[in-house]
């Protein structure tokens, strides 16, 4: 994602590349369900880096910042960093919402499944498979 650190610094390219997300928002919604498998790619990608854990709430620093707390000797690190992370996050925020949106839209179904009775008069739980829909659910779900 080293492209989009290079984009965002500066104001014209910042424009294009949140134009360029709406339009990859907009892909996204076509029913297609390889051409959505791309874009989740890109998708997961982008959040992890703007979200992920390891990046942010594991640093003592940036959790000392969010959390508005005075740390003395880190301070300008503490200042740098958090302020850096919630810029970038304001920057996103908007297509982070329309991205949310779409998720809920596109979301696939969890495995069905059904309680029967069998032949010999026994409750049983039979799923129902749909292996498209299940790798696409299981991709959603990790992020």
């Amino acid at each position: 994602m080293f492209h989009i650190r290079v984009l965002e610094t500066v104001q014209e390219n910042i424009s294009a590349l949140l134009v360029g997300l709406e339009y990859l928002i907009n892909i996204s919604y076509v029913d297609d369900t390889e051409v959505f498998k791309v874009c989740l790619d890109y998708w997961n990608s982008l959040v992890l880096e703007l979200f992920d854990a390891n990046h942010n709430m594991d640093n003592p620093a940036v959790t000392a910042n969010m959390m508005a707390l005075q740390v003395p000797l880190l301070s300008g690190l503490v200042d740098g960093l958090g302020a850096q992370l919630l810029q970038r996050r304001q920057l996103y925020a908007g297509t982070m919402s329309k991205l949310r949106m779409l998720m809920i839209y596109r979301m696939a179904k969890p495995e069905e499944v059904l309680i029967v009775e069998d032949e010999n008069g026994n409750i049983v739980r039979e799923t129902m498979k749909d292996n498209d829909v299940l790798v696409q659910y299981k991709i959603m779900r990790r992020h």
